[in-house]
């Protein structure tokens, strides 16, 4: 039985966000959870492991215990699970750094 290695609570999302890659090229994403220290999502594309990536969304209330903000949030990308039959990868990052407008 593998343990569980997260630290903040998660939250369903079911939001787009972009991802911004080294180079500035963006891919477009489907957010599965979120939590204050990361987020799961589904990509058409696949992402590299230990990549700095910025991810641009809709923080949820329960992230800012405020109210909803948009944010880019540097971070990390933590995993990429294999391609779905549909083409898209699963992919975790963890957030660094938040930015608000």
């Amino acid at each position: 039985m593998s343990q569980e290695r997260r630290h903040n609570q998660r939250f369903p999302m079911h939001q787009v966000a972009s991802i911004i890659l080294r180079g500035g090229e963006t891919c477009r994403a489907i957010g599965k959870n979120i939590s204050s220290g990361g987020a799961f999502f589904v990509c058409d594309r696949q992402l590299t492991v230990d990549s700095e990536v910025e991810v641009i969304l809709v923080l949820p209330a329960e992230v800012t215990h405020t109210e909803s903000k948009r944010a880019s949030c540097l971070s990390k990308v933590l995993r990429v699970n294999p391609a779905s039959k549909k083409g898209r990868f699963g992919t975790a990052v963890a957030f660094h750094e938040y930015r608000l407008p």
